[in-house]
Formats: structure tokens, C-alpha cells, sequence
């Protein structure tokens, strides 16, 4: 079946959230080379919606930097400062689950809580991003970008509870 392009561009972002919600409770279990992992996996999947949204398709590739070269191919890229933070995410691809990239010890035992807070919080600013970037496709004059006054797509308001948890 063929999905119209923001109807699926609004799964790859359900699905990115979904990997942050899995991100945050790694967070809080002190599991956190995962959530460094899910960071990256859920920045990912919500470019891969905006891609999806914007050109139809969306290239079977894990790495952030090339999601955004795509993207700004299409003029749709982030700001740059986000965009440094997300590219940031990439080095969890693979460093955050084989025993055997990192030479001075175990995935498990490598990441601390403020890079994994870090992760979170870029992951989170990106997924933010695509929400209203696809907000504002669907409703373009009743989506206020700069104050989040319109609900975004996951029902959550601002979407700022996550801020708070990387506080905690």
C-alpha cells in the first residue's frame, strides 16, 4: 500500500519518539551507552520522515550526516548549530553496542550521564524540529513555530517534559 508522504513522514516520527521515550527510561535506569544509542536511532528516523515528506524516499542509511546531506540537497536542512549536535550523534552508532570499537573498556561501562543527557536533549531539539516542520506542512497558518502554541504531533503540547527529565 502506498502511504501519502506526510502520512508516512508522521510514522518515522512516531517511531522517533518512541526511541527517545525508550532513550529517557534508559536514562533513568543508568543504562546510558543505550540511551546515547536511541538518541541517535530516534534523531534518524525523524530525518528520514522529513526526507520521506519532502522527496518521497528516504535512503536506507543509519548515519545522521548522511540523512542531513540529503535534506539540505532539498534547501531542508537544520540550523546549523543543531545540526553540529546532531551530527555529534553519529559516534553512537557503533561505539555504543560492540564490545570491540573501543579499546579501554565495554560499551556498557563507557558513556557517562551528562554525554547521554547531551544525546538526549540533540536527539530531542531535531525530533522538536520535525514535529513543527511537519506541523506547519499539514496546518501552515495555525502553527505558531517560534511560542509552540499549536499541539504538535505526538498530543503533547511543547513537547518540554524532556527538557526537564535531562535536568534531573
Amino acid at each position: 500500500m502506498q502511504r501519502h508522504p506526510l502520512e508516512l513522514a508522521r510514522r518515522w516520527h512516531e517511531q522517533a519518539r518512541e526511541d527517545l521515550i525508550d532513550a529517557d527510561r534508559a536514562l533513568r535506569d543508568g543504562r546510558y551507552h543505550i540511551t546515547c544509542f536511541f538518541s541517535q536511532q530516534g534523531c534518524g528516523k525523524a530525518l528520514k520522515g522529513l526526507l520521506h515528506w519532502g522527496k518521497g524516499d528516504a535512503p536506507r542509511v543509519p548515519l545522521i550526516e548522511t540523512l542531513l546531506a540529503e535534506l539540505e540537497a532539498g534547501d531542508a536542512g537544520l540550523e546549523p548549530e543543531l545540526r553540529l549536535r546532531a551530527i555529534a550523534l553519529d559516534k553512537y552508532y557503533t561505539t555504543t553496542r560492540y564490545p570491540d570499537v573501543l579499546d579501554y573498556a565495554l560499551p556498557s561501562a563507557s558513556f557517562t550521564r551528562p554525554e547521554a543527557m547531551l544525546a538526549l536533549e540533540a536527539a530531542w531539539d531535531v525530533i522538536v524540529h520535525v514535529a513543527a516542520t511537519l506541523d506547519a506542512a499539514d496546518h501552515p497558518r495555525h502553527y505558531d513555530r517560534v511560542n509552540g502554541t499549536r499541539e504538535t504531533l505526538s498530543g503533547r503540547g511543547d513537547w518540554g517534559h524532556f527538557s526537564q527529565v535531562a535536568a534531573d
